[in-house]
């Protein structure tokens, strides 16, 4: 697909990134956009953490000052009901956002969200889609799970080599952080990062088998988005080598 338009990427970032939505895929191969995307979070948390808290402040004053401007509006039958509106959306916008801005990656009924953060040295990032990640890169993980079951991590590189990031372990349902980190070997060229969630037992080996025969269905990790499993599931493509590179 062509690069989305703002409305398009502002859709899929609201509905948590799934990985059925053609942006998701388009974001893998596309530099330019990622690097939109990532402007969008550097403003949201400007805004998070400078902007809101004193907007907020100066609303709530001259909210409680006066009822001839703002509360005068509800005289009037279908300004109240504008105003109302506004409320509500106000109001829904700064629950939905948290405060802390790890969180901000919320998966939505029925999708599992994915988030990976890099310690390289002293710095500490989120992994954008085809981001490259270095030997000895620490990587972590935390999930939006549908609701309480177990979730599973795994990575197959080009050559269909299956590790296992994080092993079975159950959530609650909602934003988890997974205990441990994983560090990165020295192996080069495309990984794909896939979880999986199941409100029963999850299986390694029944996981594996999936990632062989998606290879052999698409022939390469980049194409392989999804696992041939009746499981919630969702992927992150990164790109392993040189910092050269």
């Amino acid at each position: 697909m062509s690069c989305p338009s703002d409305y398009q990427l502002d859709e899929y970032w609201l509905a948590g990134r799934p990985e059925d939505h053609p942006v998701h895929g388009h974001l893998e191969g596309c530099e330019t956009c990622r690097k939109r995307l990532m402007e969008w979070e550097q403003a949201e948390d400007k805004f998070q953490k400078e902007v809101f808290p004193a907007t907020e402040e100066k609303v709530a004053g001259r909210l409680s000052a006066s009822r001839s401007g703002f509360f005068g509006f509800f005289t009037y039958p279908r300004l109240a009901a504008a105003a109302a509106v506004v409320l509500a959306v106000v109001l829904a916008v700064a629950l939905w956002r948290p405060a802390d801005r790890e969180a901000t990656y919320i998966g939505v009924k029925g999708t599992l969200g994915l988030e990976v953060y890099c310690q390289r040295a002293d710095r500490v990032f989120r992994v954008n889609p085809g981001e490259r990640l270095l030997a000895e890169d620490r990587i972590r993980f935390a999930v939006s799970a549908p609701g309480p079951g177990q979730v599973m991590i795994v990575s197959v590189d080009q050559q269909g080599e299956v590790s296992l990031f994080y092993p079975a372990g159950s959530v609650e349902g909602g934003r988890t952080e997974l205990e441990g980190s994983t560090i990165l070997d020295e192996s080069r060229g495309p990984e794909r990062i896939f979880v999986v969630f199941s409100e029963g037992a999850l299986d390694f080996a029944a996981v594996e088998s999936a990632v062989v025969r998606g290879l052999e269905e698409t022939g390469d990790v980049v194409k392989l988005q999804r696992l041939p499993l009746e499981l919630v599931q969702n992927s992150l493509l990164i790109q392993k080598g040189s910092s050269g590179e």
